[in-house]
């Protein structure tokens, strides 16, 4: 994974490092279910669209992110399917995505067998904004 040169800290996909330091030693496999792409459910007050993957079972690749950066604190969350947060991969808060790529590791503490969904949300209303989930 390699920095880009914007100051939002989004990331070009190295598939070649994919398996970096980060996630070394991690020998999950990726469930069947999580091989697809999925798109977040569009949100018109945020301007939430766009679509998650996962590139392996220590990478999600959300693709052509877009959000306007509005609302109180907002986050990128993998949950379980009882919708209960696994991780905070990502803050957003106040930062504006125009259809940009973001490649984000899963720690390895994270089992990604028990994935439901990438979820969008506001953590302090307990708000979902936006949504992405597998079967």
């Amino acid at each position: 994974v390699t920095p880009l040169a914007s100051s939002k800290a989004a990331f070009s996909l190295d598939e070649s490092s994919l398996d970096g330091p980060a996630n070394a030693g991690s020998t999950a496999t990726l469930p069947t279910a999580l091989t697809q792409s999925v798109d977040l459910t569009a949100n018109e007050s945020y301007g939430i669209r766009g679509s998650v993957s996962f590139v392996n079972a220590s990478t999600v690749l959300v693709k052509a992110l877009s959000f306007n950066g509005t609302g109180p604190k907002i986050q990128l969350e993998l949950r379980d399917r009882a919708d209960q947060s696994l991780v905070v991969l990502r803050e957003l808060t106040k930062t504006t995505f125009n259809q940009e790529d973001l490649v984000l590791a899963i720690p390895v503490s994270v089992d990604v067998s028990a994935v439901g969904s990438v979820a969008i949300v506001a953590p302090d209303f307990s708000l979902v904004l936006s949504r992405a989930t597998w079967q």
